[in-house]
């Protein structure tokens, strides 16, 4: 690999076998010096990597994990456990198919455990996984990472994720950005999601988040989900919770976000939980709203902002009650889709159209958008597939910047 690993002169990545070879040298610096393919590369996931990765906008096209019939608790993403800095990584074609019989499962395309920092980063991934187990049993899925003690920022997925656990203890955990987010912090990300998440089991949880799961005793600041999340039991005990950006939030900060995901849930017993934000809410949120259709079949009464108050506080932050289904909600205020789109009433509500919010009937259908997401776009941060979605989903008028990565001159002398 060519330099020598110090910041002045990285290890130059340019093949699936100088990726696979961080994990001979976990402190140092590395660069992509060009796009990446993985295509039929089998990684072992980079463990207690404390060094820095700069992507350079450079793309790592067809990662694929594909691991049934194991016996073993399973942890994967391109890294295991991450201390240090990975910046502009962008993961394309991303294949994760997982089945365990062993007690644990995490998938992620980036790094299954974040301690450190991962900025302007993203993927576009699919990832499947099967926990099932005779006494354990859980399975946990994100866009980004899996759990989150760290920070994550500017960062994206666009993420089909299918989960089951349907025997044992019947567990599935899934996040948009993050499984969870734990004594950490999440900005200026968003996720557009496909999930579903299912289990049979007696006992059985299924939890879902658009942007995490589990939000506890942290901040999420200026983020968004859109997209759908179906949760499903099947058994005369369970729990079966979703919201549209968050699952749960406990003892956490969350502030100027909004979720814009269609929330389905059935089942026929236990508690259910359905929100068009958050699922529960026992803290903090303020200057959010959410607009996501909120169904429940067989039980459970869907709530348009959010489905369980646990003496949590809601601060000017709202749902709209046409497009949500619903008048009910367990916090938060409803108001129609003209009050939604009305830029006055947030204004007047406290909401800061000066730096962090801004309303045109061509960005969000309409809706408050994000001034960081239009200058991204405007800036032509992101690539031709992330735009197409973009476009497609209504979240961006018909416009054509591309990601440009920073062209790196390979040194002339290295090691091997």
């Amino acid at each position: 690999m060519l330099g020598s690993g110090t910041l002045g002169d990285p290890y130059i990545i340019q093949d699936a076998n100088d990726l696979q070879d961080m994990n001979l040298d976990l402190t140092a610096y590395y660069e992509l010096g060009n796009d990446i393919d993985a295509s039929g590369f089998v990684f072992t996931p980079i463990d207690l990597f404390t060094g820095q990765l700069d992507g350079n906008n450079w793309k790592i096209d067809n990662f694929t994990i594909n691991i049934v019939g194991s016996t073993d608790s399973l942890y994967y993403g391109l890294f295991r456990r991450m201390l240090g800095l990975i910046k502009n990584v962008h993961m394309r074609h991303v294949v994760i198919d997982m089945q365990t019989n062993g007690s644990y499962l995490h998938a992620c395309p980036l790094a299954e455990t974040n301690t450190g920092t991962i900025e302007n980063c993203s993927a576009i991934s699919t990832i499947n996984f099967d926990a099932n187990n005779a006494t354990g049993g859980t399975g946990r899925g994100g866009g980004i990472t899996v759990i989150n003690e760290g920070v994550i920022s500017n960062c994206y997925s666009i993420v089909t994720i299918n989960g089951i656990a349907l025997t044992g203890a019947g567990r599935v955990y899934i996040g948009g950005i993050s499984v969870a987010n734990d004594a950490s912090s999440i900005e200026e990300c968003f996720s557009i999601v496909n999930i579903t998440g299912e289990t049979s089991a007696v006992g059985g949880r299924v939890y879902i988040g658009g942007i995490c799961m589990d939000h506890d005793g942290s901040d999420i600041k200026k983020c968004f989900s859109f997209g759908e999340i179906s949760a499903k039991t099947a058994a005369v005990v369970s729990y079966t919770y979703a919201g549209g950006l968050v699952q749960d939030n406990y003892g956490a900060n969350t502030e100027n976000s909004f979720a814009r995901v269609k929330i389905t849930t059935e089942a026929i017993a236990g508690r259910v939980y359905n929100g068009g934000f958050s699922a529960q809410n026992d803290d903090t949120i303020t200057n959010s709203y959410s607009t996501g259709e909120v169904i429940a079949t067989g039980l459970g009464a869907p709530g348009g902002f959010c489905g369980d108050d646990g003496g949590g506080v809601y601060t000017e932050s709202f749902w709209d009650t046409e497009t949500s289904g619903t008048l009910i909600s367990d916090g938060g205020v409803g108001h129609n889709t003209f009050w939604m789109k009305t830029q006055a009433n947030f204004e007047a509500a406290g909401w800061d159209f000066t730096s962090i919010w801004f309303i045109d009937p061509s960005w969000n259908d309409g809706y408050p958008c994000f001034q960081w997401f239009r200058d991204n776009v405007l800036a032509g941060d992101y690539d031709t597939d992330t735009m197409t979605e973009l476009t497609s989903r209504g979240l961006i008028p018909a416009i054509s910047p591309t990601i440009s990565p920073t062209v790196t001159t390979l040194p002339v002398t290295g090691v091997s």
